[in-house]
């Protein structure tokens, strides 16, 4: 079945209906050096649901946003014991995120990649809903 989404990030957008243009939209925002940190890509199903990810060389991070805006929101959860923070460029504006949302940066494009199939969140990705947040270092 065909799919048609967006991935969109501070340097461009691009419709996606096959897992090769996403792949090909990933590399590309992979590749956009124009912000001040690596990018983060916004992939809006057709049902408003959308799956960030800032994904650096070595490690990404992973948001879940739900159509209606309402929680719960989920983000992935690395090294539970991380301290600190990274950041990624979201509309050119520097976005800090906790070190223990990192995950492996393969990892994450699998999930973008089930997420565009399914629709739902990667098994693969340990999640933490926006009510749990609080209990994170």
């Amino acid at each position: 079945m065909a799919r048609c989404a967006v991935v969109e990030w501070y340097g461009g957008q691009l419709e996606v209906s096959d897992l090769g243009q996403l792949d090909v939209a990933l590399d590309r925002v992979a590749a956009d050096q124009s912000g001040l940190a690596p990018c983060i890509a916004n992939l809006y199903l057709e049902d408003g649901n959308s799956l960030s990810a800032g994904i650096a060389e070595q490690f990404a991070v992973l948001s879940f946003t739900p159509a209606d805006g309402v929680d719960p929101f989920y983000a992935s959860v690395g090294d539970r014991t991380a301290r600190g923070i990274v950041e990624f460029d979201f509309q050119g504006e520097l976005t800090e995120f906790p070190r223990w949302q990192c995950v492996p940066s393969e990892l994450a494009r699998d999930a973008m990649r089930h997420f565009f199939e399914t629709g739902k969140l990667s098994e693969r990705v340990k999640w933490l809903s926006s009510f749990e947040w609080a209990s994170m270092p």
